[in-house]
């Protein structure tokens, strides 16, 4: 997508004028889930391949725990959190990395 944008002010002819091109690329989503046979949380993620992703889990929303850093080997991949049953809740999210 290319943005472009002008600015005029009384008396000069395109004062200010930008362009920029900005690449917009689908977020990490999650995908399906489940408790394994130990009890623990699983998860499917859909990023780009070849990226890096930091799965992150919290008990209040407000304080973020890295569980783990993963490069995406395919668009869909699978994280587990073995911790998870020391916990009655949890949530959960996923950052790309620059």
């Amino acid at each position: 997508m290319t943005v472009r944008a002008k600015a005029f002010e009384a008396g000069f002819n395109d004062s200010v004028a930008a362009t920029a091109t900005f690449t917009i690329r689908p977020p990490v989503q999650f995908g399906s889930w489940s408790f394994n046979a130990n009890g623990q949380f699983q998860i499917q993620l859909q990023g780009l391949a070849g990226k890096t992703y930091v799965f992150q889990s919290s008990a209040n929303l407000t304080d973020w725990v890295s569980l783990s850093t993963n490069v995406a080997p395919a668009g869909l991949f699978q994280f587990v959190d073995l911790s998870s049953t020391n916990f009655p809740y949890q949530f959960y999210r996923a950052i790309e990395e620059p």
